[in-house]
């Protein structure tokens, strides 16, 4: 694994990065520079410990899609190939090979989920059992968790933004959890 690390403007100084807060960027660059040389960390939960940062921190990176999170407990950096170039001599592949096949690389050279299995559902046509219900029936609960909330809620300031706090922590939620 190489131990020079590289992290590219067109990630870390777009909007959607800066928007985060600095812990999660913090995470973001520890994350990058313990990545192996395809992008992917296992050890996540260890580089929070001893770097003090949070697990709401990963799940802002999940929700802001800076991270993809897989079943088995591995992460991988999503503009991992646009932060950094190793040459083929100079790599070694990740040994989480079957998390890496469940990827696709797209023409900006980022990582993103193979959905090819997922069937595309015209809205008119959605069954109950769907990918596209479920997102629907998600929307509307949290929506309804955070109306409930709102009503108890003392400080009636923000509404807008905390309603955008409560769905990254939502969605970092069913995504991670």
């Amino acid at each position: 694994m190489a131990t020079k690390r590289m992290f590219s403007l067109n990630v870390v100084d777009t909007d959607a990065f800066l928007e985060m807060p600095v812990t999660s960027r913090l995470l973001y660059y520890d994350l990058g520079m313990r990545a192996d040389d395809d992008g992917f960390v296992s050890n996540w939960k260890k580089i929070l410990l001893f770097t003090g940062m949070k697990e709401d921190d990963m799940k802002v990176l999940i929700a802001k899609k800076f991270v993809i999170p897989f079943e088995s407990g591995v992460i991988v950096i999503r503009h991992w190939r646009m932060n950094n170039y190793l040459q083929n001599d100079r790599t070694k592949p990740t040994i989480y090979q079957e998390e890496l096949k469940q990827l696709e690389v797209d023409e900006n050279n980022v990582y993103n989920l193979d959905t090819k299995c997922i069937h595309s559902i015209d809205k008119n046509s959605i069954e109950e059992n769907s990918i596209d219900k479920n997102s629907i029936n998600n929307e509307q609960i949290y929506i309804n968790e955070f109306d409930e909330l709102w009503d108890i809620y003392p400080n009636k300031k923000g509404k807008k933004d905390a309603l955008k706090h409560w769905e990254i922590t939502f969605i970092a939620k069913h995504i991670f959890i």
